[in-house]
């Protein structure tokens, strides 16, 4: 990758990845590039946490190889299989990935749509939800340690602002309040990473979610009287 190369880019995890991108001729021609020597990934699209979400993963083998898939999460926090894995096909029209001074970078080119169910589209112009991954390993089923969410504008700009609920205010010009609708969403690292809970109050009822670095067993014990 060159400077200027690219028409627009995007800067994520607080400096930490790079998205840049040119669109052009109905191909997308993309390039992460991320502040680690282990792979790297972008999701595009997901329906539920990172379910249903287009990815694409890469990273520079220790032979100096590019290894760069088109992939598709198949659960809300993974697996990631390449789509000919699940019977669709890879539709990455070519694929770079390089390594210099402890950054990678990983380059594709994509049509905007494909015919494979396991692609989402990318607007010519247009804004969607992306997710990001940072890995310093380069097994991608080794979990990430940094990783978040944006909204990508295709066509350059700024995207727009997420739209919040405002509540109406009361006659004595205070917000009312719903009792019993209460939503918190929350998320804890445990053990380096090994471990995280994922947590949601709705409506009286408590939701929660234990994802776990093992093939194996996983458990959580509430309120133990010893410690």
């Amino acid at each position: 990758m060159t400077v200027g190369e690219y028409e627009h880019n995007l800067t994520l995890s607080e400096g930490e990845l790079e998205l840049y991108w040119t669109i052009v001729n109905g191909t997308a021609r993309i390039a992460l590039r991320g502040h680690t020597t282990g792979w790297i990934s972008l999701g595009i699209s997901p329906v539920r946490y990172m379910n249903g979400s287009d990815m694409l993963v890469g990273y520079v083998t220790g032979s100096g190889g590019a290894f760069v898939i088109d992939a598709y999460c198949t659960g809300d926090y993974g697996p990631h299989p390449a789509d000919l894995d699940l019977h669709g096909t890879d539709d990455l029209l070519d694929r770079n990935a390089t390594e210099v001074g402890g950054w990678t970078t990983v380059e594709l080119v994509r049509n905007l749509t494909t015919a494979d169910p396991y692609d989402k589209p990318i607007p010519e112009a247009g804004v969607v939800a992306v997710l990001w991954g940072i890995s310093p390993s380069d097994d991608i089923v080794t979990q990430h340690t940094r990783y978040g969410k944006s909204s990508w504008n295709t066509s350059g700009g700024t995207a727009p602002p997420r739209r919040r609920h405002r509540r109406r205010p009361t006659a004595a010009g205070r917000p009312r309040r719903h009792r019993g609708r209460q939503r918190v969403r929350v998320q804890r690292l445990l053990r380096g990473g090994d471990l995280q809970l994922h947590w949601k109050v709705k409506e009286g009822k408590f939701h929660l979610a234990v994802v776990a670095r093992t093939t194996g067993w996983v458990s959580i014990g509430l309120e133990p009287s010893q410690r």
